[in-house]
Parts: C-alpha cells; structure tokens; sequence
C-alpha cells in the first residue's frame, strides 16, 4: 500500500512587501490566483493530501473565491498561527493525532480525511428539505464532496435523537465543528427544585 504525502502549503502573505491591498497568494497570474497555481502543481501526485494554510481572515475569501469559480481541487484549509513556524505546526499536529488514535492509512486500509478540517472549521450549509426545527445544518466539506459513504457503525443512544446507529450516526457524526454545536445548544437543563 502506498504511503500518504502530505503537501503543507503555507499562503499568509498579506501583500504589504509588494504594495498591493490584495495579498500576493491571491494575485492573478494568466487569469488564475497564484494560490490555485500552486495548488494544481501538486495534483498529478497519487495519495496527496494537501494542507494550505491560511490566516482566518482569508479562510471565508478563499472558501467563497472556490466557490464562485469552481475550484474543485481537495485540500484543507488550516488557521495559521502568529508565525510560519505556528502555522506548519498547527497543520501537523492534526495529523499526529489522528495518528496516535490509530487512525492512519495502515490501520484503516484508506486515506484518514478529516470531515470537517483540521480545525473543524470547513464545513458546507446544506438547506434541509422540508425542515421544521432545522432548516439547514452545517456539514463537513469533505463528506458533501464524497462520491460514496459507507457507515460502519454500533448501535447507539442520544437523549435527543434516541436509539439507533448508522442512521444516527450520519446525522450528528458528520456534521461540522459548528454543525454539532447547533445541536447540542437547543436542549437547556432545567431543574425542579419540588423534585429534588
């Protein structure tokens, strides 16, 4: 079984050094950003997988430039940090951890995708059919570009949803960092002193 590559790319130029308001990653370059330039060079590499790493400030630009154009390359977005140093470090450490729960490309015979990010911040609003309590629900990225899912799952309790497994499991489990908290932060405890 081949290895996973992981390619880090760290983008958080913000232009200054070259006069430009735009930062210099999303300058055009034969009608394409310079960012999307690099992204492509990598694609020919079986089992990449690429990290770019961005300022928060651009995430929301980048994920809406992708949008509005097209951009169907697959990549993660992670949040820099205060230096480059931070940023390439925050990219790793995910995977480290995916690593260190025995989830990696040898145990689970597939590449480890990371649903909603390395930060759990790229996720996708999917307009919920029908809904009366959800309208929408925040879902991670990479499950809504998926072609096929497969649940592999145990039989499962949750005092909102009830009992059930892959069904259950698909609901809550692939919904983004965002996504979860929606649905944890509608039940309220309340306590009945009469009660107690």
């Amino acid at each position: 079984m081949n290895k996973p590559i992981y390619v880090i790319i760290t983008a958080g130029g913000s232009g200054s050094r070259m006069g430009s308001a735009i930062p210099k990653q999303f300058l055009e370059l034969e009608g394409k950003p310079i960012l999307q330039h690099t992204l492509e060079l990598f694609l020919s590499i079986p089992q990449i997988n690429i990290l770019l790493v961005l300022p928060q400030a651009q995430k929301e630009y980048w994920k809406q430039y992708c949008l509005e154009n097209k951009i169907n390359i697959r990549h993660r977005v992670v949040c820099g940090g205060v230096t480059r140093f931070h940023s390439v470090k925050n990219a790793l450490e995910h995977i480290e951890c995916a690593n260190i729960n025995g989830f990696n490309s040898i145990s689970t015979g597939c590449q480890i995708i990371i649903g909603d990010g390395l930060k759990g911040t790229d996720d996708v609003e999917v307009p919920v059919k029908n809904g009366e309590i959800c309208k929408t629900a925040k879902i991670g990225r990479a499950v809504m570009d998926a072609d096929v899912f497969i649940s592999l799952a145990h039989f499962k309790g949750h005092e909102a949803t009830g009992f059930g497994g892959a069904i259950k499991n698909i609901g809550m489990g692939c919904g983004s960092r965002a996504g979860k908290m929606e649905q944890h932060s509608s039940g309220k405890v309340v306590v009945n002193p009469d009660k107690c």
